[in-house]
């Protein structure tokens, strides 16, 4: 639900005026990066983890939208990020969707200056290679 505090809901018990959290994780016990993550996809497990792809926005002309990938156990505690990347280049981004599938790749779809959608694939091994323990 929000990166800073990290907030986690349970959607069985969602009402139209209430949002019931499960977890929240207080700004103090988060990395800053996270203050300044927005949006994301919805999580999709992997193994004894969970991935979400976040990004930050750069407020240029045009925005540019730098995504990460955040590693989760399955109780929800941050393990790690990605170091930051663009899907082609510095530009407006925007990323819903992750699968992780059973070649060890994990493909995320994403717009491009909100009007071209595409996928790209990313092998699991670069993503381990670019972790950073939190």
């Amino acid at each position: 639900y929000s990166w800073f505090p990290l907030r986690i809901i349970d959607l069985t018990s969602v009402t139209y005026d209430s949002l019931s959290f499960i977890s929240t994780t207080k700004e103090s016990e988060l990395p800053t990066i996270f203050k300044h993550m927005r949006g994301s996809s919805a999580g999709v497990r992997r193994n004894n983890d969970y991935w979400f792809v976040t990004h930050m926005v750069y407020y240029e002309t045009p925005r540019i939208y730098i995504h990460l990938l955040v590693k989760m156990s399955l109780d929800f505690k941050i393990i790690g990020t990605t170091v930051p990347f663009c899907f082609d280049e510095k530009r407006i981004e925007y990323c819903l969707g992750i699968l992780a599938d059973e070649e060890d790749v994990f493909r995320l779809s994403y717009s491009v200056n909100d009007g071209c959608s595409k996928e790209i694939r990313i092998p699991y091994e670069w993503i381990t290679t670019n972790l950073i323990q939190l």
